[in-house]
Protein backbone atom coordinates (compact mmCIF):
# COMPACT_ATOMS: atom_id res chain seq x y z
CA UNK A 1 0.00 0.00 0.00
CA UNK A 2 1.16 3.49 -0.81
CA UNK A 3 2.47 5.66 2.01
CA UNK A 4 1.70 8.91 0.18
CA UNK A 5 -1.91 9.04 1.34
CA UNK A 6 -2.52 11.08 4.46
CA UNK A 7 -4.25 8.89 7.00
CA UNK A 8 -7.37 10.33 8.61
CA UNK A 9 -6.55 11.64 12.10
CA UNK A 10 -8.98 12.59 14.89
CA UNK A 11 -7.93 16.23 14.65
CA UNK A 12 -8.51 16.38 10.90
CA UNK A 13 -11.84 14.58 11.19
CA UNK A 14 -12.92 16.94 13.98
CA UNK A 15 -12.02 19.93 11.80
CA UNK A 16 -14.15 18.59 8.95
CA UNK A 17 -17.05 17.92 11.30
CA UNK A 18 -16.74 21.42 12.71
CA UNK A 19 -17.10 22.90 9.24
CA UNK A 20 -20.09 20.66 8.63
CA UNK A 21 -21.73 21.89 11.83
CA UNK A 22 -21.04 25.51 10.89
CA UNK A 23 -22.65 24.86 7.54
CA UNK A 24 -25.63 23.26 9.27
CA UNK A 25 -26.09 26.30 11.52
CA UNK A 26 -26.14 28.52 8.44
CA UNK A 27 -28.70 26.27 6.80
CA UNK A 28 -30.88 26.35 9.90
CA UNK A 29 -31.12 30.11 9.61
CA UNK A 30 -32.55 30.02 6.10
CA UNK A 31 -34.30 26.68 5.73
CA UNK A 32 -37.94 25.78 6.32
CA UNK A 33 -39.00 23.36 9.06
CA UNK A 34 -39.43 20.47 6.60
CA UNK A 35 -35.92 21.04 5.28
CA UNK A 36 -34.34 21.20 8.74
CA UNK A 37 -35.07 17.53 9.38
CA UNK A 38 -33.59 16.58 6.02
CA UNK A 39 -30.32 18.41 6.65
CA UNK A 40 -30.18 17.03 10.18
CA UNK A 41 -30.46 13.40 9.06
CA UNK A 42 -27.84 14.01 6.35
CA UNK A 43 -25.31 15.43 8.83
CA UNK A 44 -26.04 12.70 11.37
CA UNK A 45 -25.81 9.90 8.82
CA UNK A 46 -22.52 11.15 7.39
CA UNK A 47 -21.06 11.63 10.88
CA UNK A 48 -21.91 8.06 11.87
CA UNK A 49 -20.02 6.76 8.85
CA UNK A 50 -16.98 8.97 9.45
CA UNK A 51 -16.54 7.92 13.09
CA UNK A 52 -16.72 4.20 12.19
CA UNK A 53 -13.84 4.27 9.69
CA UNK A 54 -11.07 1.73 10.27
CA UNK A 55 -7.73 1.71 8.50
CA UNK A 56 -7.55 -0.93 5.76
CA UNK A 57 -3.90 -1.73 6.45
CA UNK A 58 -4.59 -2.41 10.12
CA UNK A 59 -7.57 -4.59 9.28
CA UNK A 60 -5.50 -6.64 6.83
CA UNK A 61 -2.82 -7.18 9.50
CA UNK A 62 -5.34 -8.00 12.24
CA UNK A 63 -5.57 -11.79 12.78
CA UNK A 64 -9.21 -11.36 13.84
CA UNK A 65 -10.23 -10.12 10.39
CA UNK A 66 -12.05 -12.86 8.41
CA UNK A 67 -9.98 -14.24 5.54
CA UNK A 68 -12.61 -13.36 2.93
CA UNK A 69 -12.80 -9.74 4.08
CA UNK A 70 -8.98 -9.52 4.26
CA UNK A 71 -8.71 -10.65 0.63
CA UNK A 72 -11.32 -8.09 -0.45
CA UNK A 73 -9.55 -5.26 1.39
CA UNK A 74 -6.23 -6.21 -0.21
CA UNK A 75 -7.95 -5.96 -3.59
CA UNK A 76 -9.25 -2.49 -2.73
CA UNK A 77 -5.78 -1.34 -1.63
CA UNK A 78 -4.29 -2.67 -4.87
CA UNK A 79 -6.94 -0.84 -6.92
CA UNK A 80 -6.31 2.46 -5.13
CA UNK A 81 -2.54 2.08 -5.63
CA UNK A 82 -3.10 1.40 -9.34
CA UNK A 83 -5.44 4.38 -9.66
CA UNK A 84 -2.86 6.70 -8.12
CA UNK A 85 0.28 5.27 -9.71
CA UNK A 86 -0.90 4.31 -13.21
CA UNK A 87 -3.96 6.42 -13.99
CA UNK A 88 -3.06 9.58 -12.09
CA UNK A 89 -6.13 9.73 -9.84
CA UNK A 90 -5.72 11.40 -6.42
CA UNK A 91 -4.34 9.39 -3.51
CA UNK A 92 -6.05 11.56 -0.90
CA UNK A 93 -6.90 8.94 1.71
CA UNK A 94 -10.25 7.92 0.23
CA UNK A 95 -10.90 4.17 0.13
CA UNK A 96 -7.98 3.62 2.53
CA UNK A 97 -10.48 2.97 5.33
CA UNK A 98 -13.36 0.54 5.78
CA UNK A 99 -16.78 0.82 7.42
CA UNK A 100 -18.96 -2.14 8.37
CA UNK A 101 -22.54 -0.89 8.32
CA UNK A 102 -25.19 -2.27 10.70
CA UNK A 103 -26.94 -5.37 9.34
CA UNK A 104 -30.35 -5.33 7.68
CA UNK A 105 -33.44 -6.05 9.83
CA UNK A 106 -33.31 -9.73 8.81
CA UNK A 107 -29.70 -10.00 9.99
CA UNK A 108 -28.13 -10.11 6.52
CA UNK A 109 -25.54 -7.65 5.22
CA UNK A 110 -27.05 -4.37 4.12
CA UNK A 111 -27.07 -3.71 0.38
CA UNK A 112 -27.78 0.04 0.52
CA UNK A 113 -26.28 2.89 2.51
CA UNK A 114 -28.71 5.57 1.29
CA UNK A 115 -32.15 5.55 -0.31
CA UNK A 116 -32.92 8.03 -3.09
CA UNK A 117 -36.37 9.41 -3.80
CA UNK A 118 -37.12 10.44 -7.38
CA UNK A 119 -40.39 11.92 -8.58
CA UNK A 120 -42.02 13.36 -11.69
CA UNK A 121 -45.45 14.76 -12.55
CA UNK A 122 -47.92 12.19 -13.80
CA UNK A 123 -47.39 11.29 -17.49
CA UNK A 124 -44.16 13.31 -17.56
CA UNK A 125 -40.52 12.28 -17.92
CA UNK A 126 -39.15 15.52 -16.45
CA UNK A 127 -38.09 14.79 -12.84
CA UNK A 128 -38.44 17.10 -9.90
CA UNK A 129 -35.20 18.73 -8.80
CA UNK A 130 -33.98 19.87 -5.40
CA UNK A 131 -31.24 22.45 -4.88
CA UNK A 132 -28.76 22.38 -2.01
CA UNK A 133 -25.72 24.44 -1.01
CA UNK A 134 -22.43 23.09 -2.42
CA UNK A 135 -24.06 20.08 -4.11
CA UNK A 136 -26.18 22.22 -6.43
CA UNK A 137 -29.41 20.98 -8.02
CA UNK A 138 -30.07 17.25 -8.36
CA UNK A 139 -33.01 15.13 -9.50
CA UNK A 140 -33.20 13.01 -6.35
CA UNK A 141 -33.33 13.38 -2.59
CA UNK A 142 -31.22 10.97 -0.55
CA UNK A 143 -31.90 9.64 2.94
CA UNK A 144 -29.81 7.52 5.28
CA UNK A 145 -33.04 5.99 6.57
CA UNK A 146 -35.30 3.94 4.31
CA UNK A 147 -38.30 4.76 6.49
CA UNK A 148 -37.72 8.51 6.10
CA UNK A 149 -37.32 8.10 2.33
CA UNK A 150 -40.59 6.20 2.06
CA UNK A 151 -42.44 8.78 4.17
CA UNK A 152 -41.22 11.58 1.92
CA UNK A 153 -42.22 9.55 -1.15
CA UNK A 154 -45.71 9.07 0.29
CA UNK A 155 -46.11 12.83 0.72
CA UNK A 156 -45.14 13.39 -2.91
CA UNK A 157 -47.54 10.65 -4.05
CA UNK A 158 -50.41 12.33 -2.19
CA UNK A 159 -49.63 15.48 -4.21
CA UNK A 160 -50.12 13.52 -7.44
CA UNK A 161 -46.50 12.78 -8.38
CA UNK A 162 -45.19 9.46 -9.65
CA UNK A 163 -42.48 8.43 -7.19
CA UNK A 164 -39.81 5.77 -6.81
CA UNK A 165 -37.51 4.85 -3.92
CA UNK A 166 -34.25 3.09 -4.72
CA UNK A 167 -31.31 2.08 -2.56
CA UNK A 168 -27.72 3.07 -3.43
CA UNK A 169 -24.80 0.91 -2.31
CA UNK A 170 -22.30 3.78 -2.32
CA UNK A 171 -21.96 7.52 -2.74
CA UNK A 172 -19.18 10.10 -2.89
CA UNK A 173 -18.60 13.28 -0.92
CA UNK A 174 -16.57 14.58 -3.91
CA UNK A 175 -13.42 14.97 -1.85
CA UNK A 176 -14.88 16.92 1.06
CA UNK A 177 -14.25 13.89 3.27
CA UNK A 178 -12.06 10.80 2.88
CA UNK A 179 -14.66 8.33 1.69
CA UNK A 180 -14.36 4.81 3.10
CA UNK A 181 -15.01 1.48 1.44
CA UNK A 182 -18.42 0.35 2.66
CA UNK A 183 -19.55 -3.15 3.50
CA UNK A 184 -22.32 -2.68 0.92
CA UNK A 185 -19.79 -2.85 -1.94
CA UNK A 186 -16.85 -4.86 -0.60
CA UNK A 187 -18.35 -8.08 -2.00
CA UNK A 188 -18.50 -6.70 -5.56
CA UNK A 189 -16.59 -8.58 -8.28
CA UNK A 190 -13.15 -7.05 -8.81
CA UNK A 191 -14.12 -5.45 -12.13
CA UNK A 192 -17.18 -3.76 -10.62
CA UNK A 193 -15.21 -2.69 -7.55
CA UNK A 194 -12.51 -1.17 -9.78
CA UNK A 195 -15.15 0.71 -11.79
CA UNK A 196 -16.66 2.11 -8.60
CA UNK A 197 -13.33 3.21 -7.07
CA UNK A 198 -12.02 4.76 -10.30
CA UNK A 199 -15.31 6.56 -10.99
CA UNK A 200 -15.55 8.08 -7.52
CA UNK A 201 -11.88 9.08 -7.33
CA UNK A 202 -12.17 10.74 -10.74
CA UNK A 203 -14.71 13.17 -9.25
CA UNK A 204 -12.50 14.27 -6.37
CA UNK A 205 -10.08 16.54 -8.33
CA UNK A 206 -13.05 18.44 -9.75
CA UNK A 207 -14.16 19.40 -6.24
CA UNK A 208 -10.57 20.31 -5.25
CA UNK A 209 -10.29 22.64 -8.23
CA UNK A 210 -13.46 24.42 -7.13
CA UNK A 211 -12.25 24.73 -3.53
CA UNK A 212 -8.71 25.90 -4.31
CA UNK A 213 -9.69 28.10 -7.27
CA UNK A 214 -7.46 26.40 -9.79
CA UNK A 215 -4.38 25.95 -7.61
CA UNK A 216 -4.54 22.16 -7.91
CA UNK A 217 -1.89 20.97 -10.36
CA UNK A 218 -2.91 17.30 -10.26
CA UNK A 219 -3.40 15.25 -13.39
CA UNK A 220 -6.82 15.35 -15.07
CA UNK A 221 -9.56 12.85 -14.18
CA UNK A 222 -10.64 9.94 -16.34
CA UNK A 223 -13.59 11.54 -18.05
CA UNK A 224 -14.93 14.98 -18.77
CA UNK A 225 -14.28 18.25 -17.04
CA UNK A 226 -16.10 20.48 -14.63
CA UNK A 227 -18.82 22.45 -16.37
CA UNK A 228 -17.14 25.73 -15.45
CA UNK A 229 -14.05 24.53 -17.35
CA UNK A 230 -15.80 24.55 -20.73
CA UNK A 231 -14.84 27.12 -23.31
CA UNK A 232 -17.25 29.67 -24.73
CA UNK A 233 -18.42 27.35 -27.53
CA UNK A 234 -19.16 24.53 -25.06
CA UNK A 235 -16.10 22.41 -25.92
CA UNK A 236 -13.90 20.92 -23.23
CA UNK A 237 -10.33 22.25 -23.04
CA UNK A 238 -7.60 19.81 -24.05
CA UNK A 239 -6.51 19.05 -20.50
CA UNK A 240 -10.03 17.81 -19.71
CA UNK A 241 -10.59 15.95 -22.99
CA UNK A 242 -12.41 12.66 -22.28
CA UNK A 243 -10.38 9.53 -22.96
CA UNK A 244 -6.92 11.13 -22.83
CA UNK A 245 -6.01 9.48 -19.53
CA UNK A 246 -7.53 6.22 -20.69
CA UNK A 247 -5.25 6.26 -23.74
CA UNK A 248 -2.24 6.82 -21.48
CA UNK A 249 -3.28 3.85 -19.36
CA UNK A 250 -3.68 1.65 -22.44
CA UNK A 251 -0.18 2.59 -23.58
CA UNK A 252 1.20 1.10 -20.33
CA UNK A 253 -0.51 -2.26 -20.87
CA UNK A 254 1.82 -5.17 -21.78
CA UNK A 255 1.98 -5.87 -25.49
CA UNK A 256 2.26 -9.34 -27.12
CA UNK A 257 5.70 -10.40 -28.40
CA UNK A 258 6.47 -9.04 -31.90
CA UNK A 259 6.77 -12.54 -33.38
CA UNK A 260 3.31 -13.51 -32.17
CA UNK A 261 1.86 -10.25 -33.46
CA UNK A 262 3.42 -10.81 -36.92
CA UNK A 263 2.15 -14.38 -37.06
CA UNK A 264 -1.31 -13.19 -36.13
CA UNK A 265 -1.32 -10.60 -38.89
CA UNK A 266 0.08 -13.09 -41.39
CA UNK A 267 -2.58 -15.60 -40.46
CA UNK A 268 -5.32 -13.03 -40.98
CA UNK A 269 -3.78 -12.09 -44.34
CA UNK A 270 -3.66 -15.70 -45.52
CA UNK A 271 -7.23 -16.30 -44.43
CA UNK A 272 -8.33 -13.18 -46.29
CA UNK A 273 -6.49 -14.27 -49.45
CA UNK A 274 -8.07 -17.72 -49.32
CA UNK A 275 -11.47 -16.15 -48.89
CA UNK A 276 -10.96 -14.03 -51.97
CA UNK A 277 -9.86 -17.06 -54.06
CA UNK A 278 -12.86 -19.12 -53.00
CA UNK A 279 -15.39 -16.34 -53.61
CA UNK A 280 -17.28 -16.58 -56.95
CA UNK A 281 -16.30 -14.11 -59.63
Amino acid sequence: MSSRARRPTPRRALRRLSWALILLVGLLAMASCSTLGYYGQAIWGQTRILVKRRDVGKLVADPATPDELRAKLRTVARLVDFAAGEIGLPDNGSYRTYVELPPAPDGSRRRAVVWNVTAAPELSTRPLTWCFPIAGCVSYRGYFSRRRAERFAERLARRGFDVAVGGAAAYSTLGWFRDPVLSTVVDYPEVDLAALVFHELAQHPLQRVVRHRGRDRGRPPLAGGHRSGRSGDGRLPRRHAPGRTVRRARARLPRPPPGRLRRGRAGRGEASAQGKKSSPS
